[in-house]
């Protein structure tokens, strides 16, 4: 069983995963984060965080390791938005930009197949 929390100030925040049987921080999710959760299953973590001043990523972790399974960013792209994640059909929904916000294209990155289809 884990919590997910996050320490938020005026311009940041810090999310971490705090492993309850452990009485352990497990996973540091970072500075920030747009939509982040556990699959329904419980054997990844997803983070995907919007492009903001960072760039933004999008990641999936593996768990209960919390190694990185599975960085989805494209070269040169932006996280444009953080679409969501389907519990029905285990897939995280993305868009990415290119050439700043000019160029946008959405995926949909499926979890249990390990496939992006656009």
């Amino acid at each position: 069983d884990y919590l997910v929390y996050f320490k938020t100030g005026a311009e940041w925040n810090n999310g971490k995963i705090y492993d309850i049987k452990q009485s352990k921080v497990v996973h540091d999710i970072g500075p920030t984060r747009d939509l982040a959760g556990f699959t329904k299953d419980m054997k990844h973590f997803y983070n995907c965080i919007g492009s903001g001043m960072f760039g933004g990523n999008v990641d999936v972790f593996s768990v209960p390791a919390f190694e990185l399974e599975k960085n989805l960013m494209a070269k040169d792209s932006l996280v444009f938005s953080c679409d969501g994640y389907d519990k029905k059909t285990n897939t995280l929904k993305y868009t990415l930009s290119f050439n700043g916000f000019e160029n946008k294209s959405a995926y949909a990155y499926n979890i249990s197949t390990g496939t992006v289809s656009q």
